[in-house]
């Protein structure tokens, strides 16, 4: 089950790159309905499937909650430190690569936690949404990603080369929070929360503002359907 789910993260996020090589037109609202699945069913499972269970243990909700911003702020940290970089002279494709690869580091994080946790409580149903919810971003990110290596007159065996980079971080990232939860079975409500505060972090500042660059309406069509859906699913298995 983990080896499926991170392929398939990787998977999706290589097909947009190779996508994005020949495909010169993007349907914007197409990418703007999936962007804003991902991003709902993205927010439903860090509420359902990772902050709130996080308060199922035995420990001070404070502590949760101070875990979860301590997740929102190692994002920021790392956006910080993108941003003082990229006042040096870093060409413009370089620092949205750069920022677009970081962000992928907690997202497969995520899903090795998530398989941690399935492990210990046999349970797969997070997993898999978590899963499907960053691979479905993954394949509009990364094709939008193709659009200033093109801009770069890269070959075709250049932009394969980044995508294979950029896409392999979620695999190495899964197994590292996999490692992680699975060695500190003790901190695993101080993981989840702190794995929900990085994931919402990317949520309200990449995934929402990108779904709604274009295409608004599609964008939150998109966000309510894949909010709701898993919910649903939540609720009913």
């Amino acid at each position: 089950m983990f080896a499926l789910s991170i392929l398939f993260v990787f998977s999706m996020s290589f097909a947009g790159f190779m996508l994005g090589m020949f495909k010169r037109g993007n349907n914007k609202k197409i990418l703007a309905l999936s962007m804003g699945i991902a991003a709902g069913i993205m927010l439903a499972t860090t509420i359902w499937s990772l902050f709130i269970p996080s308060f199922e243990y035995e420990i001070s909700p404070f502590i949760v909650i101070a875990m979860f911003i301590a997740g929102s702020l190692f994002i920021l940290i790392i956006d910080y430190i993108i941003r003082k970089i990229s006042k040096r002279e870093i060409r413009s494709w370089q620092k949205i690569y750069m920022a677009v690869t970081i962000h992928n580091i907690p997202e497969g994080i995520v899903i090795g936690i998530a398989y941690g946790l399935s492990l210990l409580y046999k349970e797969y149903n997070g997993l898999l949404s978590i899963a499907l919810a960053i691979g479905i971003q993954n394949l509009p990110e990364s094709i939008a990603l193709t659009i200033p290596l093109l801009k770069e007159k890269f070959s075709r065996k250049q932009i394969l080369k980044y995508g294979f980079l950029n896409s392999i971080v979620e695999p190495i990232s899964a197994l590292i929070g996999f490692l992680f939860i699975i060695i500190f079975e003790d901190g695993v409500s101080l993981f989840m929360s702190f794995a929900a505060g990085t994931m919402f972090y990317v949520i309200i500042t990449e995934v929402i503002p990108e779904s709604m660059k274009e295409e608004v309406n599609y964008a939150t069509v998109g966000s309510v359907i894949g909010f709701i859906g898993m919910v649903m699913l939540e609720i009913f298995l």
